[in-house]
């Protein structure tokens, strides 16, 4: 059992959650959120493959629709123009939020000018 539990948290835990941010920082995020959408067929495919599942109409519908869904918007983000490049040292969280200056000190603490931070205000 103790075997089971340490491959579930080591393996299906800690190696997915790091190879998953280490592609998360060299994919574009569109691309990214776009993959993730299939996250659901693979686990229905793994499902019927080693769970025992069995392959329903519902099932079939319901994986080809994220399949074509996932299809238009690759195929819609082929022609949208790339993002401007992010200046070094605004990434995560303070990026979004404007509250990193591009040499890593905190911007605009304690004034809500030059933040959008809620709390800023």
């Amino acid at each position: 059992m103790w075997l089971a539990i340490g491959y579930t948290a080591i393996l299906a835990g800690i190696v997915t959650m790091a190879l998953q941010t280490w592609a998360q920082r060299h994919i574009p995020p569109t691309r990214t959120a776009l993959l993730m959408t299939l996250e659901p067929v693979f686990a229905s495919a793994f499902a019927v493959a080693f769970g025992g599942e069995h392959v329903t109409l519902r099932l079939i519908l319901g994986g080809a629709l994220i399949l074509l869904a996932t299809l238009v918007g690759v195929r819609g983000n082929e022609s949208a123009e790339p993002l401007p490049e992010r200046p070094p040292g605004l990434t995560g969280l303070g990026a979004l939020l404007g509250e990193v200056s591009p040499g890593g000190a905190a911007a605009g603490r304690g004034s809500s000018r030059g933040s959008r931070h809620p709390s800023a205000a």
